[in-house]
């Protein structure tokens, strides 16, 4: 049984309210309302979070609490940019996570090594177009990465 179904102080509903007008207290809703794909992208990391392990032979894939946070608070940082896809979270071994966004023959990707380093690719038809480490401190902007993904790209001229 769940933890809710077996709590004494689960038995009783009482001063139950609509979460429609919470204001402050719902910053983090709002983000889900506004980018879906935030909701989908927690819910992959703490899948990867909650199966990761050390397999024999092929590494530890298990994830390490600092980087799920790390991952979390620019998810927080970026989650109010709508329009984005739904992106792409892997583990690789010693248990850093990438997220991997594609839109077209663009793709976006920020990688959280277990060591404590962040860092960014661009690419654009599989080449790099630019890539580099970010600052862990909140000097940082990581918004620019994903929101060239929606940025059109000039077409060449017709002859």
């Amino acid at each position: 049984m769940s933890p809710f179904a077996t709590h004494p102080g689960f038995d009783q509903a009482r001063d139950l309210f609509p979460c429609q007008n919470l204001s402050s207290m719902a910053v983090g809703f709002s983000i889900v309302e506004s980018a879906p794909w935030v909701y989908s992208a927690l819910s992959d990391l703490w899948d990867l979070v909650q199966t990761g392990q050390d397999v024999r032979g092929f590494g530890d894939f298990s994830v390490r609490a600092n980087t799920a946070i790390r991952v979390r608070k620019l998810l927080a940082r970026i989650g109010d940019i709508p329009n984005l896809p739904v992106p792409t979270v892997n583990v690789f071994s010693g248990g850093g996570i990438t997220l991997t966004w594609e839109m077209g023959s663009r793709e976006a990707k920020y990688t959280f090594w277990p060591e404590g380093i962040l860092t960014y690719c661009k690419e654009d038809n599989g080449e790099t177009v630019e890539g580099n480490e970010l600052p862990t401190d909140s000097a940082f902007n990581p918004r620019e990465p994903v929101q060239w993904l929606l940025k059109r790209t000039p077409h060449a001229p017709a002859h």
